[in-house]
């Protein structure tokens, strides 16, 4: 009948969003939502032209290879993670068929043949094994995000496992119904739409929890982000009063010294006082370029690198970064800098040279190399943080590529691993 024809359309295209929600639950998507949803929803309907036309094992076969592809090239998944999902999800469609037509068999004593000669009881039917199959998924994804160590909120997922689960009581009820009452077709046909929407409102509600948490996940970024960014802002203020208080105090010790000097009548008293003078206007003479901002960075690297016993290069002679906002320049350099500190530290030469200066008399170039004994964790050429806190850790490089964005720049990154030296390179 007609309306069983459109309701297997509408079952295999959900199916298809079934598989999305899957897998953008479990992986970082490739493409955009609309695309998924296309070529999924097309994957699907071509799956029920072979489920239509073939036998068991081809059909069985072919839900295999669908959903590997689906997984494997919209879906950020490596091959054997791809090949494993697919058996998953393609074992979950089988034994919930199975499990479906053996419960509604058992409970209501209805044999084979009424699923395929009763339209109405073979959509319920249906209905009630793809409503199995979808908490099914959803307990699986829940499984595999904890093994990654990605909870989301515990509490809500399991209050909002109810729906599904309510779902399945009410679909009991219907199938009951329709068994022990002579429905007119007009009801059969309404008791099929009441079917796909309930199973439709499921799909949607979990969708828009699954995006409240990565919204959430995006706020909690961003937050961290404009936290790091206030604290590194006052703390160059205060490094910033420090140095200009170090150099009113070291100005007026060189004249004490000085004076001091030409009182004194013993020449070692004097040649001493003279060396110390050089000193003392050594070590309060940490500029090194025309920018304040870029002089105060400078100044907090060559000590933190001193206490680390890290030797630390600045070549800044013909650096021009008047362009960048001093906020953006403090945590570009400030996180470019955590980094090589941090792999300097755990090197075995524990160097990092810094290189800004002009090339072509247009180009701004800020390069930074520093010896790392570890090759960098990366995916698709975009580092990631071995940390265990991915969503508070990782946030540097972020704030660095949206600060390079922003000013029309471009940024590369390079590891050579004969001389165990991590590169990155910034051109604005």
């Amino acid at each position: 009948m007609l309306y069983k024809t459109i309701f297997q359309v509408i079952m295999f295209v959900v199916e298809g969003f079934m598989i999305f929600y899957y897998g953008q639950s479990l992986f970082k998507t490739k493409k955009n939502s609309i695309t998924i949803a296309l070529w999924t929803s097309v994957i699907y309907l071509s799956f029920l032209l072979v489920h239509l036309n073939a036998n068991g094992l081809i059909n069985t076969i072919y839900l295999l290879l669908i959903n590997f592809l689906l997984l494997f090239y919209l879906f950020d998944c490596k091959l054997k993670n791809a090949i494993f999902h697919s058996f998953i999800l393609s074992f979950l469609m089988i034994i919930t068929e199975f499990i479906s037509v053996s419960v509604t068999s058992i409970l209501f004593k209805v044999d084979f043949n009424t699923y395929t000669n009763d339209p109405n009881m073979y959509i319920l039917n249906v209905a009630f094994s793809k409503m199995i199959y979808f908490l099914l998924c959803l307990l699986m994804t829940r499984v595999f995000n904890r093994s990654k160590g990605q909870f989301g909120s515990a509490s809500r997922f399991w209050i909002l496992i109810i729906v599904p689960i309510s779902s399945l009581a009410a679909l009991t009820v219907l199938f009951n119904a329709a068994l022990n009452m002579n429905f007119s077709e007009a009801y059969k046909i309404a008791s099929s739409i009441s079917a796909a929407l309930l199973i439709i409102s499921n799909i949607v509600l979990f969708f828009i929890y699954e995006r409240s948490i990565r919204d959430a996940a995006e706020l909690l970024e961003l937050k961290a982000a404009e936290q790091k960014a206030e604290t590194d802002k006052t703390y160059f203020e205060i490094l910033e009063k420090n140095n200009d208080n170090l150099k009113i105090f070291t100005h007026d010790i060189k004249n004490h010294l000085l004076h001091i000097s030409n009182l004194a009548q013993n020449e070692e008293v004097t040649d001493y006082i003279t060396d110390l003078c050089g000193t003392v206007t050594n070590f309060g003479n940490y500029a090194m370029s025309k920018n304040k901002t870029l002089d105060i960075i400078i100044n907090k690297y060559l000590l933190l690198c001193e206490s680390k016993k890290i030797h630390i290069y600045f070549d800044t002679k013909t650096a021009n970064l008047a362009f960048i906002e001093s906020p953006d320049l403090t945590a570009l350099l400030n996180n470019l800098l955590d980094n090589a500190v941090e792999a300097a530290e755990l090197s075995s030469e524990k160097e990092i040279l810094v290189k800004l200066f002009t090339k072509n008399n247009s180009m701004q170039v800020i390069k930074i190399v520093n010896s790392c004994n570890t090759e960098p964790n990366a995916k698709n050429n975009n580092l990631l943080t071995i940390k265990t806190d991915k969503n508070l850790h990782g946030l540097g490089l972020k704030s660095v590529k949206k600060i390079v964005n922003k000013y029309n720049g471009s940024f590369e990154w390079k590891y050579k691993k004969d001389d165990n030296l991590f590169e990155i390179c910034i051109i604005f």
